[in-house]
This record gives C-alpha cells, structure tokens and sequence, in this order.
C-alpha cells in the first residue's frame, strides 16, 4: 500500500504538471519554438534527450520551470504541527497550531519576482546563460518534510517533456479554450482542453 500510495501520488501531480507544460506551450508558440530550437541544436533528432542533457538545454528546463512557478499543482504545502510555543516573525504559534506553507503566494510575490503574472522563461536563467536556482521557488517543498518524489518527479517531467516537444509540434484544436482555469481537489489541474501533436518530420517535409 505504501508503494500504491508513492505511485499514485506521483502519477498524478506528475501528469498534472505535463499538462500545465503543455497548456503554456500553446499560449506561447514563441517559447515552444525556441524550446524545440534548443533541443534540435543541442541533442539532434535522432535520439531521445536523457539526463545527462540538462546542462545544454537551459532554456528548456527554465520553461518547466516557469510553468511550475505559475501553474501549481500543490498551490500549498504542509500539513505542519507546531511542537512548542513559537513565535515566527512576530507572530505567536501556541503549541499543536497547524500550519501549512503557501506555495502559490510565494511564487507570486511581486517583491520578489517582479512580474510573477507573466510567462517568462528567461527570469531563471543567469546572465552567463546558466540555469537558475531561485531560493523562492519550492514547488516540492522544503527542509526535511519536502516531497520524497522530487528527484523522481524532476527526471521524468524532463525527459516526458524534452521527449515530446523534440518529436511533435504542439498545436490547440480550439484557440478560444487556452485559458488558464483550474479542476479544483486534493492537487489542482488545468481544465480540459484538445490539443494536437504534429509529427516535426511532417512539418520538415511540408517544407521542403
């Protein structure tokens, strides 16, 4: 039960979070473009990306990431019980509070990321062209409790997402269904939306 339990869990926010990736991608053909760009050049065609590809497809990653900052699948993390008395930041926390962690609020904090409403890969990416570690961006948490999954969920979000937008070209089968909405539970998802994959060696063929 304890294995369903880490599987289901991770199949779902996993899913969940592709289908967030995907939904950014329609509304911004411009990164997914550039995002296909970088993986052409960077790994070719002929194989899948692996792992052992992440440092050369920098923008890539910083586009999950961007749709991990704005779309969240766990919009809050916890739940925490206060073992003693505390006060934190001027706030007192009697012994047994609980307590859980906004993570939507601290992905969306203007004082930190300036403009955190709009889509923008570029804000983790260094000026050396380097990916960025943003100290405010914990999509699984943080500290001891953090998500037992993340390294797991981490690999296969890459490669699932690496591996598609190589292969196909991502376009909306209804341009008037792209909003950002969520199916609200346990973990958010984005509404239903049709979407179609369009082999890239079609496209390359209807070009030349």
């Amino acid at each position: 039960m304890l294995c369903y339990d880490m599987f289901t869990a991770g199949a779902e926010t996993t899913s969940n979070s592709l289908r967030f990736a995907f939904l950014m991608m329609l509304r911004h053909p411009d990164v997914q473009e550039r995002v296909h760009k970088e993986i052409k050049e960077a790994v070719g065609t002929d194989r899948l990306p692996t792992l052992e590809d992440k440092d050369r497809l920098v923008y890539t990653r910083a586009a999950l990431a961007e749709s991990m900052r704005m779309c969240h699948v766990l919009p809050t993390r916890g739940y925490r019980r206060v073992l003693d008395d505390t006060t934190l930041h001027g706030c007192r926390l009697p012994e047994n509070t609980v307590v859980l962690v906004n993570i939507w609020a601290l992905h969306m904090d203007k004082d930190h990321w300036g403009d955190p409403e709009v889509y923008r890969p570029e804000r983790f990416i260094t000026e050396a062209g380097k990916f960025r570690e943003d100290d405010a961006f914990l999509p699984f948490g943080l500290g001891r409790r953090r998500c037992l999954g993340e390294h797991l969920a981490k690999c296969c979000l890459f490669q699932m997402f690496t591996g598609i937008l190589q292969k196909f070209q991502l376009l909306p089968a209804d341009s008037t269904n792209l909003k950002y909405s969520t199916l609200e539970g346990v973990t958010l998802a984005p509404k239903p939306y049709d979407i179609i994959f369009k082999s890239r060696k079609y496209c390359n063929a209807a070009e030349m």
